[in-house]
């Protein structure tokens, strides 16, 4: 946002402010409210059985991803997400996309997985209304081997695989947008984590904070010169200065 002040000279020579005008990147004036709602997919990666399953709770569809036969002491893994409700922000803005709980149990060996899971995130605005949108993105589970005794350093780490970026967009008054998740938060998204750790035989939720941006445009690909048409033309223009320098024979 920038300011312009209109200024006009006096008759008196002074100069004498006449209008202050505020000018507004559109982009950034725009505001889009809605609500987001979140659906797990299985692991991208093979040797799981009926260990790993999905289930859909709290008024959500598939939103709770569930992996792991637990030792007689504990409980399976999950992780779930949960809607904030509705969301009010501008372009570039933060804000709360949702809330995700992240149980930690301890379970058997080769009963759960390593690797990343999908995670679909549907926004669906009243502003603009009628506007719809699913975002695709992929999470990682590292499990730790639970060595040390401590709860928290045995903590399994839930975190980002492509850096919280989806290949999704939408389109909006000729210009394309898309959500980026940036990371993880308790704190009402004052210290945003791009990771998040469950202690063992632990329960955490943390907000998941993202914010809708504009999609980069690539400028046009510059049409290349072939690499021998100055040579052509050059030898083309000292073969013309030759004959016209030659003797014309008698």
């Amino acid at each position: 946002m920038s300011i312009q002040i209109v200024i006009k000279p006096s008759i008196s020579g002074a100069l004498t402010v006449i209008g202050l005008m505020w000018l507004v990147d559109p982009a950034q004036a725009l505001t889009f409210t809605g609500t987001a709602a979140g659906q797990f997919g299985l692991p991208n990666t093979s040797g799981f059985e009926s260990d790993v399953f999905l289930s859909s709770e709290s008024g959500g569809v598939n939103n709770r991803l569930t992996w792991g036969v637990p030792t007689i002491e504990s409980f399976s893994s999950f992780v779930q997400f949960d809607s904030e409700g509705s969301f009010s922000t501008s372009v570039d803005s933060i804000f709360k996309v949702g809330n995700l709980t992240y149980r930690n149990g301890t379970t058997f060996a080769n009963t759960g997985f390593d690797g990343d899971f999908p995670l679909s995130i549907q926004l669906t605005f009243t502003n603009p209304a009628g506007l719809n949108e699913s975002f695709s993105y992929l999470f990682n589970i590292l499990n730790t081997d639970n060595s040390t005794g401590d709860p928290v350093q045995d903590g399994d780490i839930l975190r980002f695989s492509a850096a919280g970026l989806s290949n999704s967009s939408f389109s909006f008054e000729g210009t394309n947008y898309t959500l980026a998740l940036l990371g993880f938060a308790t704190d009402d998204g004052a210290n945003i984590i791009n990771q998040f750790n469950s202690p063992e035989g632990d329960t955490a939720t943390a907000g998941l904070y993202g914010k809708i941006t504009a999609v980069p445009v690539e400028p046009p690909e510059a049409i290349p010169t072939p690499v021998l048409l100055p040579g052509l033309i050059a030898m083309g223009a000292a073969a013309l200065r030759k004959c016209t320098q030659a003797p014309q024979s008698r």
